[in-house]
């Protein structure tokens, strides 16, 4: 378990600096999309 984890941390170190960035635009990106999905009209059509 501790070995897996070291290794986890030495792959974030290369891979994981961009991986995270992008992994953010993409959480972004969603949460935007949610944001305008509840202002339209037929999400409020769809929730009571």
């Amino acid at each position: 378990m501790r070995q897996r984890l070291k290794k986890k941390l030495e792959f974030s170190e290369f891979a994981g600096i961009w991986k995270d960035t992008e992994e953010e635009k993409i959480n972004r990106i969603f949460e935007t999309i949610r944001k305008a999905w509840r202002k339209t009209r037929m999400y409020k059509a769809s929730c009571p």
